[in-house]
Formats: C-alpha cells, structure tokens, sequence
C-alpha cells in the first residue's frame, strides 16, 4: 500500500531549506511506492505537475506593512484551515515539515489537532537553529557574538539583549516562539539534522529526542573531472553580517596585496559591500544571487573557496559544492563548517574574525594546494552522502520505517 506524504514548505525557490525540499519532492516523485501532496506558501514556485495535490497557504512575511507581519506571526487562520482540509481530502500518514515559521503557530496547533484526530507521524527537518534559539540564530546580533544562553527554552534573553538588534522583531519572535513551542514539541515524532554538529546540540537541550543525521542533497552527481584553476579565492552566498564579509574583504585590501577575492551574492549588507569596494580592481563584489548552471564557473575557476562566517553554520552545502569543483575551502573553526570539511577531508581553518589567523590559513592552503588537490581527487566517494540519490535512499528508508 502506497505512503501519503505531505511536504510543507513555504516556497520551492530559494537555497537552503528550499533546496532540499525540492530534493524531497523531485524523490517522491520518481518512486512510485508514495502518494504526495504539498503545502506551501509560494504555489507559484512549484514546477507544472498534473495531478500534484496542492494547497495554498500564506507566509505572515508577505503582509504589506510591519504591523500586519507582526500579527500575523501570531497566527493565520486560513494557515490551519488549509491543513484541516489537506488532512480530509488527502489524509497523510507522514507530514515532513521543512520549514514551520512562516506558516504560523495556528498551523501548529491545527497539526497538532489533526495528528490525534486522524493519525499520522511527523517528521521536522532543521535548516536553522530555530528550534534551539528564540531568535533561530545562536548568535546575538547587535554583540555580533555566538550565545547559547536560552538553548532550547525560548528564554526572554531575546527581550534583555535585544537579540534580533530590533526590539520590535525580537518581541514578536519571543511571542510567536512561545506560543507555539508546546504545539510544536508535541506534533513531532522525528527529527532529521543535517549535521552531527546540530545533532548533538538537539540532544544537549532534548536528550530524548529521536534525531536522525541526513545529510543535505547539494549534488546532483559527483564531478570526477577537474577543471583548470585561473582564479584565487572565492566567496558566494548570502551577504549579511554574521557572514563577517565586510571583515573578510576589508582583510584582504589590507592584507592579501598578492590575492585576488570574488564576492557573488546579496543580502541586507550588499550596499555596505559594494561601498567599502568601490575602485577595487583585486577584491570584487558580484551583487546577484546566480543559479547553479551560472555559479558553476566561478567556483570552478577558483583555487580557494572562503567562508569567513562568525556565527554557528548548520551544514553549508557551499563547502561541498566548492569540493565537488576541486576548490579548496578555508573556513572559519566553527559548528558545521569545520565538521564539512573534515567529512571531505580537505580544508584550513582559521579563527573566525581573527586577521592574522585568516592570513596563516590563507599561506597554508597556498602552499598545500597541490596536496589538497590530490586529496580531492582520491577522496571523491566522500561527496556520496551529499548526492540526491543518496538523500532519497536515506530519506525513503525512514519514510518506510514509521
């Protein structure tokens, strides 16, 4: 007998939480020992599949002015409506959530209600810390620090440090969390982190949670050729500050006067960026998000992948997508990024934020590169755990096994 599965996800264009989910959908898809449906906010980013149930829902961040957002973070009625009809029409045996927040709290209590009346099983992927964190971040934005003060308990350490650097999001971030925290606890039956880093910090805080390590699906197929190198070092990504890009760039104007760095991207510190680098012939700023097919040459040419973040990654998919190019990636010694490059058994670290050790991981990765590029080449099998097939087996195992 065929599994019905829901997935819900507010939209299927986009990176990181995006990206998998339509990795999940596309696996569902091509096996035909599952019926799917989907919720989400953003019909609009659905391929054209006939036959694909689909039930329109709204994201509380589309509302027109700040006031409305911050209401309708409390709560969208049509959200549970929705969901009650999906249960009644389609009646799942597995919801997998791949992103809550946008959805609301009345989208929790309704699956909450739903999962008693009509039965079924839950499974949340994390993409953020958001279960963890009030404000989704482990990281206080206006300290620009790290914090893990409130791990797990939706704490008012938002409210006392202003964590969100506005007071107004980081109240309604307090309330929302809040509110939805017991809905949220109770519904799910099984938790999937993308990184060991983030399982273990899941356990630290549940200890009796069911948390299964899967691996995000970046690669369509593993590259075994590798191309010829023109370029030095490479960012891409989102542009915002705990990517500590104004640092990193402003470091190699300084610092790095034989290296030539390429930022790709955008985000709400692109204009400082573009500013700081106006007239800069060796560190320049691509302001776009660019699909993979036009990324691919840039991470291809370049020798050396940077992410000079300072907050905790779960599991950049950047890291392995550099890998998968032959680019050597030099990180900052934190969370998800460190474990990635392990996995791969490639990389340099540095201190995140720290001129001099950035400098040294900088002359390390030179000087080791021909090295690095022998490791990759002999080390390819170690890219198969980030492959979509893999993620579909994986995935589909653990479907059939609730």
């Amino acid at each position: 007998m065929k599994k019905r599965v829901l997935l819900a996800v507010s939209s299927f264009s986009g990176g990181g939480a995006e990206h998998v989910a339509r990795g999940s959908l596309r696996g569902l898809l091509s096996d035909p020992e599952f019926e799917t449906a989907v919720i989400t906010c953003r019909p609009d980013t659905l391929p054209s599949l006939p036959g694909l149930p689909v039930y329109p829902a709204q994201d509380f961040r589309q509302s027109a002015s700040f006031l409305s957002k911050a209401k309708n973070a409390m709560g969208i009625e049509e959200n549970a409506r929705a969901l009650q009809r999906c249960f009644e029409e389609f009646h799942p045996d597995i919801v997998h959530l791949h992103d809550y927040l946008p959805f609301t709290p009345a989208f929790l209590y309704a699956l909450a209600s739903c999962k008693r009346r009509y039965g079924c099983r839950v499974i949340l992927t994390h993409h953020t810390y958001s279960y963890l964190c009030t404000n989704d971040m482990l990281y206080t934005l206006p300290r620009g620090e790290i914090c893990e003060r409130c791990l797990g308990s939706y704490d008012s350490h938002i409210l006392r440090l202003n964590c969100a650097d506005n007071m107004t999001v980081s109240a309604a971030k307090y309330l929302q969390k809040n509110l939805l925290r017991d809905a949220l606890r109770e519904s799910i039956d099984l938790h999937i982190a993308p990184s060991l880093f983030l399982r273990q910090l899941l356990l630290r805080a549940f200890p009796a949670l069911d948390v299964r390590l899967v691996y995000n699906p970046c690669l369509a197929k593993v590259n075994r050729k590798a191309p010829e190198k023109s370029e030095d070092v490479l960012y891409f990504g989102r542009v915002s500050r705990e990517k500590n890009l104004l640092w990193a760039a402003g470091h190699f104007i300084r610092r790095e006067p034989d290296r030539f760095f390429r930022l790709i991207g955008d985000g709400p510190q692109a204009e400082r960026l573009s500013a700081l680098l106006q007239g800069q012939e060796r560190v320049q700023f691509l302001r776009r998000f660019l699909p993979g097919e036009k990324l691919l040459p840039f991470i291809s040419r370049a020798r050396f992948f940077l992410l000079p973040s300072c907050w905790y990654e779960n599991s950049p998919v950047s890291i392995v997508e550099a890998v998968n190019a032959y680019t050597v990636p030099v990180v900052s010694a934190l969370g998800g990024m460190q474990e990635v490059c392990g996995l791969l058994g490639v990389g340099h670290t540095f201190e995140p934020g720290n001129g001099e050790s950035l400098h040294r991981a900088l002359e390390r990765a030179r000087l080791c590169y021909a090295a690095d590029r022998e490791q990759m080449e002999k080390g390819r099998e170690r890219l198969r755990p980030f492959t979509e097939e893999a993620y579909r087996q994986t995935l589909h195992g653990i479907y059939h096994s609730l």
